[in-house]
């Protein structure tokens, strides 16, 4: 097994043994990455993103990312 496999399933085995998780989700690589983790871990999830003003265009185009890449 590489090492980015085992430390792929650290995580997912540390965020499994966690009854709920809140992620603050941006839509970025890393807060959809640790998604993508935590939902194989089959603990409870919620992924939150902040609607604001300042997010402009790129939070636009970090929406239709993840529409792409679904987890």
């Amino acid at each position: 097994m590489n090492e980015t496999l085992t430390k792929m399933n650290a995580v997912i085995d540390a965020i499994a043994e966690q009854k709920n998780i809140l992620i603050a989700f941006s839509g970025g690589v890393d807060s959809s990455v640790l998604a993508s983790l935590a939902r194989q871990s089959r603990t409870s999830v919620l992924a939150v993103t902040a609607d604001s003003e300042l997010l402009g265009c790129r939070g636009l185009h970090r929406k239709r990312y993840t529409d792409i890449y679904p987890m």
